[in-house]
């Protein structure tokens, strides 16, 4: 699961330099991810994470933040792109997808994906899920299945 998530940074991270080229400060490139929930485990997972791949691609950090699940999002969210400020890599759920486009808030990846050689790596049903109007915005890197077990 890390090394899937791995590969998720790195796309994000490549995608987000042609998208939106990223805070650039001296020979660091600082790239903001808000992702949706504030749960301890799900944060230290990601920190985790972040840390791996910031020692892998040195010149690389990511700022991390996070806002609750619901209406803490979206309005965080709202506010950070009114003010210009909007994330490089966004972790929303899929229902955000037709709305932020609309709102010009998340650009196309399908260029981008197209070229990127780590593809094949990904279900299409992930793809799909991030895709709107024929066009590429966002992997699902997580489907979640739900179990009901006796």
């Amino acid at each position: 699961m890390k090394r899937f998530l791995l590969i998720c940074l790195t796309a994000a991270m490549l995608l987000g330099l042609v998208a939106c080229g990223g805070a650039d400060s001296g020979d660091t490139l600082t790239l903001s991810f808000l992702r949706l929930g504030n749960d301890e485990a799900e944060r230290t997972f990601w920190q985790e994470v972040i840390a791996e791949y910031e020692a892998a691609n040195e010149g690389v950090k990511i700022a991390y933040d996070e806002a609750a699940i619901g209406d803490a999002m979206d309005t965080k969210l709202t506010n950070l792109f009114t003010g210009n400020a909007g994330p490089d890599i966004i972790g929303h759920g899929i229902l955000s997808i037709a709305s932020r486009v609309e709102a010009g808030h998340y650009v196309p990846l399908t260029e981008q994906y197209e070229k990127w050689e780590g593809k094949d790596d990904i279900f299409p049903q992930l793809v799909d899920l991030g895709t709107y109007k024929g066009e590429i915005y966002g992997i699902a890197y997580s489907p979640a299945p739900y179990v009901f077990a006796y």
